[in-house]
């Protein structure tokens, strides 16, 4: 897989890009926002500290990352706004797994659904030849997206539980093409 572009354009109004320490404060912020809306499915929302520092050195982890090919992280940007993240991550060559989170007050307008539709065509574009999407079973809103984009579902796997509202059992969607 190539390096995918460090900004890409996800529908009218939304922007992913690789994020920066002067984004620090407005990811703490998302976060901090939506947190009871992430707690359910994503671990991060209960074990990363609510502290700058913590999130300027996660960026910084984020930008070396990306450069060095190990995961192509963006931040979701609506009018200038951090309205959440997302993630590329490479898992051979030709294959990758995509993940997302959104801002609470921006679920439920199309934002993910545009974002994993950049996502896929970005990792695409880098010479995947596919792209997985697996969430908890429990979240179905993100089994709701992947089937409206095309992926297939092909089965399900087991996974540790590192979240309260999780099962245990990840669903496995792939979408196999080329752009």
């Amino acid at each position: 897989m190539e390096t995918p572009p460090v900004a890409v354009a996800a529908g009218n109004d939304l922007e992913l890009r690789l994020l920066d320490a002067d984004d620090a404060v407005a990811l703490q912020r998302a976060i901090d926002e939506s947190r009871d809306h992430l707690v359910p499915f994503m671990p991060f929302a209960t074990t990363d500290p609510s502290d700058l520092a913590f999130r300027r050195s996660w960026i910084e982890e984020c930008r070396e990352a990306f450069r060095t090919g190990q995961r192509f992280q963006y931040g979701i940007i609506r009018a200038d706004e951090v309205i959440g993240e997302c993630s590329i991550h490479p898992i051979d060559d030709r294959t990758a797994s995509i993940g997302f989170w959104v801002h609470v007050e921006h679920v439920r307008q199309g934002v993910a659904s545009a974002v994993a539709t950049a996502l896929t065509r970005a990792a695409l574009k880098a010479g995947c030849e596919t792209v997985c999407i697996r969430h908890d079973r429990a979240n179905a809103a993100s089994g709701s997206i992947a089937a409206r984009l095309g992926y297939e579902r092909i089965g399900e796997e087991p996974h540790s539980i590192d979240a309260p509202g999780q099962t245990g059992t990840s669903v496995v969607w792939v979408l196999t093409g080329t752009v």
